[in-house]
């Protein structure tokens, strides 16, 4: 159906959508040029503190190095977290905000995994794990 001017209403929908993804991919990429100027004080790296995190949590994910910018990833699969060449070694506040979003994926990955898990139990098991155990329905009599 046609809207304003004779333009599709749902063409116009999707240009919007593709400006809004370009003009967010730029504040992204200007934010992050900024903070990668500004360096930490306690002078760890970003795979470091990256390493750091998954040990204190128990974690037996590895941190690993990829090339380009920004390719920064949790990869459930293999059980790596991926730190692109930029943030590897890198001590800036962009850096350190980078990793700690890589390691919030591996926990939101694992969160997942354990909600999964109790949701493939039987029925039965949900209510006596929780200490409520299910009472059979009473007929109502009169």
């Amino acid at each position: 159906m046609y809207g304003y001017y004779g333009y599709d209403t749902l063409f116009l929908a999707v240009i919007v959508v593709f400006i809004l993804g370009i003009w967010a991919q730029i504040r992204v990429k200007n934010t992050y040029k900024k903070y990668s100027q500004e360096y930490a004080s306690s002078g760890v790296t970003a795979a470091n503190m990256a390493e750091r995190m998954l040990r204190e949590h128990g974690s037996s994910v590895q941190v690993t190095m990829i090339p380009g910018s920004l390719t920064d990833n949790y990869n459930p699969r293999t059980g790596l977290v991926s730190l692109s060449q930029s943030t590897y070694g890198s001590t800036s506040v962009a850096a350190l905000a980078v990793a700690a979003i890589a390691f919030g994926y591996l926990r939101e990955a694992k969160d997942r995994e354990t909600e999964m898990q109790y949701l493939e139990q039987p029925a039965d098991t949900h209510t006596a794990a929780s200490g409520d155990a299910a009472q059979p329905e009473q007929p109502i009599t009169e």
